[in-house]
């Protein structure tokens, strides 16, 4: 199911108008450059796994690849290494976020983070395993 079939019924504004940007962009073919425009994908697409009535997705199939490969190797696995994939998807989002803020040296950013972007996105955090 693309974004533009998906219910937007369980939504908040925020979300709501997110997706419909990018799919407004997505229909008129715009010349955005392309990181951004994969911002913009991602950030629609975070409003439906955040939202209550979607199913979620299981962590490794929704991080991308180089974020898995590094909450993997913070298990001192080698980035390919599946062994610990039901622990990893039995993580938080905020349990993600601080793993992956540790592995990357930034040791307790994690709150700080979510806080700055609540702050400038106006977007509040869903926690789900």
């Amino acid at each position: 199911m693309s974004l533009l079939d998906k219910p937007k019924d369980n939504l908040n504004e925020n979300q709501k108008q997110v997706i419909e940007a990018y799919i407004w962009i997505q229909k008129h073919n715009t010349d955005i450059p392309d990181h951004i425009l994969n911002t913009m994908k991602n950030a629609a697409l975070t409003a439906y796994i955040t939202c209550p009535a979607e199913r979620p997705v299981p962590n490794t199939e929704r991080l991308h690849d180089s974020t898995l490969s590094d909450i993997r190797e913070s298990f001192g696995l080698d980035p390919t290494d599946t062994s610990k994939d039901s622990q990893i998807n039995g993580m938080s989002n905020d349990q993600l976020l601080d793993r992956w803020c540790s592995f990357q040296g930034f040791i307790n950013w994690g709150e700080r983070i979510r806080a700055t972007i609540r702050e400038i996105y106006c977007i509040e955090f869903s926690e789900q395993k």
